[in-house]
């Protein structure tokens, strides 16, 4: 499933995606973050829990808070 990042922080992040996933569920994540001197990215593996949904038009918000972060490539 794919989905936009609307908000990321270090304890969790919003996204929106096509279907609602139950509040309680574990998902996991893989995207890309920018460097600190942002010349280019690295990808990233999140391990969380859906702990709020909600309506976005056609589409479904979920706020997942991290169980677990790695950094899978190099900054």
């Amino acid at each position: 499933m794919n989905g936009i990042t609307r908000d990321v922080s270090g304890s969790g992040v919003f996204i929106i995606v096509d279907h609602r996933i139950a509040v309680g569920s574990s998902i996991e994540l893989l995207f890309d973050m920018p460097t600190q001197a942002g010349d280019g990215h690295y990808p990233v593996r999140c391990v969380g829990t859906v702990v709020r949904t909600e309506s976005c038009a056609d589409k479904a918000g979920l706020a997942v808070a991290f169980q677990k972060v790695e950094n899978t490539g190099s900054a």
